[in-house]
């Protein structure tokens, strides 16, 4: 199903939301939380750092009310917002 309308959208979101909010209760309940121990701690922290730079470079075009087209890498997001700041 191809989300083009908002309104599609919110509810492709909202359904995504309540999903991963079920699956996370049920993996909590049958005490899933283990297999985390198995990683290292330098993966997960890699992990979270580049989560982290991945949404913060997805977002600071709002925050700065810059228009930017969409990339598929972080990187060139990251490259066409610093060439975009002096607007």
């Amino acid at each position: 199903a191809e989300l083009v309308e908002p309104m599609d959208r919110m509810k492709g979101a909202a359904m995504l939301a309540a999903i991963t909010g079920l699956l996370s209760v049920v993996l909590g309940v049958v005490r899933f939380g283990f297999i985390v121990d198995f990683m290292s701690h330098s993966v997960m922290t890699a992990f979270c750092s580049a989560a982290g730079i991945t949404i913060a470079t997805s977002q600071v075009k709002h925050l700065l009310g810059v228009h930017l087209e969409r990339h598929h890498y972080w990187w060139e997001t990251a490259g066409d917002l610093v060439a975009h700041i002096p607007e």
